[in-house]
């Protein structure tokens, strides 16, 4: 999973992955700032796959609160390799790429 902000705001990405504890990444900075560089390996149910929740949020006072970001998300899927991008949008210029995050994986049968 990697993580990126364009955002003055500072931004949280909380990923849970089921039977683990939640991982927080939290970031800000414009430009594609980097926040996130993480591998983790999920446990697959019977059909192959997994549900991963992720949520955003972003605070405009240092983390002092949080609120939830509007969220878009897109999916690509080529022979065994997998990517899903998650962008999200604080409110404040709607170009949805306040923090963006991307998984890839391969899940060959």
């Amino acid at each position: 999973m990697q993580g990126a902000t364009n955002a003055s705001y500072q931004q949280k990405a909380t990923v849970t992955i089921p039977g683990q504890s939640p991982m927080v990444f939290t970031g800000q900075g414009e430009g594609n700032k980097s926040f996130i560089n993480q591998n983790f390996t999920t446990p697959a149910d019977g059909s192959g796959s997994v549900s991963v929740t992720v949520e955003i949020q972003n605070s405009s006072n240092g983390g002092r609160s949080w609120n939830p970001s509007s969220v878009s998300q897109g999916q690509y899927s080529l022979m065994g390799f997998n990517a899903q991008y998650i962008v999200s949008e604080d409110g404040v210029d709607h170009d949805y790429n306040d923090c963006a995050l991307s998984f890839v994986w391969w899940m060959l049968s």
